[in-house]
């Protein structure tokens, strides 16, 4: 099973250990679920990086009155899901955050004394999630699904997303149909992505056809060719769009039956939807009725109790695959970073 990779610092966990959960208390009930739902992640879908060296954490669990989530870490998930790594929690800050050799879907968990705007600095530079329990806007949307309903009467944009979209640094679109026609729809998806503070590299990965008969009537017989224009249009567009953030632009054609989803991943959150991506940029007259768009973090538990990321990984994994059976006038090399995990 894939299992989300976190960063855990001991005090955030005595902290946990610490809370008092109670789900009677109507105000908090929220945030006492998330806590619960934080239990939950880190005993059984997480890979567990720690700031500890193994000798430290075990002088700790010889003691009386030692940590139980931390005890549950070691014994019952073993030292094969957890990784000791004192000295790259060292670079946990601002300066140095972008040096740690970590997942693109990794996650942090620190004590509450990693002040909330220092995290939102690093959130903004680096596009990953810092959670503390005092940064209660963070850790409650752990288990959160957000469900967009839109009715074929109501005039939308993408701003919709704006309160998902933050912080990420990498995105993977796909949709059989993305460029059947010039994508004005990706620039605005993208415009409206891309938080005000960020101020990392951001990476765009489109997966699309370019031989499906409902594409072939717009592309004509001139596929490359048409393909090639649009693409460089996209990114003239884009780089006029967004002049903060330095943009790497890859895609990958894939013409083969098993192509029909419309979905994208980012290293913080998925959206599915069941209508082609262009749909918010059309006429409302040409759309159906009623389009729901889910939006979900990587760290939500499913029925099932995996973690999200684990059906994420399924996705990723199909995309490597398609990658593989490109066209050949798709990128060589794709770089992103959610790709390459």
């Amino acid at each position: 099973m894939a299992l989300l990779p976190i960063y855990v610092s001991y005090e955030f966990l005595e902290e946990l250990a610490m809370s008092k959960i109670d789900l009677l208390d109507v105000s908090s009930i929220n945030a006492n679920i998330s806590k619960l739902e934080i239990i939950k992640l880190i005993m059984n879908n997480a890979f567990v990086n720690i700031d500890m060296t193994k000798e430290e954490v075990v002088d700790l669990l010889n003691k009386k009155n030692h940590n139980l989530i931390l005890n549950y870490i070691i014994t019952v998930k073993g030292t094969r899901l957890v990784n000791y790594c004192k000295d790259e929690f060292k670079k946990i800050n601002k300066e140095e955050f972008h040096n740690i050799n970590k997942s693109a879907f990794a996650q942090f968990f620190l004590s509450s004394n990693f002040y909330s705007n220092l995290a939102n600095e690093i959130e903004a530079a680096g596009g990953h999630l810092i959670h503390t329990l005092k940064k209660i806007d963070s850790y409650t949307r752990i288990n959160k699904l957000n469900i967009e309903v839109f009715n074929k009467s109501q005039s939308i944009d993408w701003s919709f997303l704006k309160n998902y979209s933050v912080p990420h640094h990498s995105i993977i679109i796909v949709d059989p149909y993305l460029l059947s026609d010039k994508p004005k729809h990706i620039v605005q998806l993208v415009k409206n992505f891309v938080g005000e503070k960020l101020d990392c590299k951001y990476f765009i990965t489109l997966f699309f056809r370019d031989k499906d008969h409902s594409v072939h009537k717009n592309l004509s017989d001139k596929c490359e060719q048409i393909v090639k224009q649009r693409i460089e249009w996209l990114k003239n567009e884009l780089a006029k769009e967004i002049i903060r953030v330095q943009i790497e632009l890859e895609w990958v054609i894939y013409n083969k039956n098993d192509f029909h989803d419309r979905y994208i991943i980012t290293n913080n959150f998925m959206v599915y939807t069941g209508n082609s991506l262009s749909w918010i940029n059309e006429k409302n007259d040409n759309a159906s009725n009623q389009t729901n768009w889910i939006v979900i973090n990587n760290a939500h538990s499913t029925d099932s109790g995996k973690s999200h990321f684990h059906q994420v990984s399924k996705y990723i994994e199909s995309l490597k695959k398609w990658e593989k059976n490109k066209e050949s006038y798709s990128t060589k090399i794709i770089n992103n970073p959610i790709f390459n995990t």
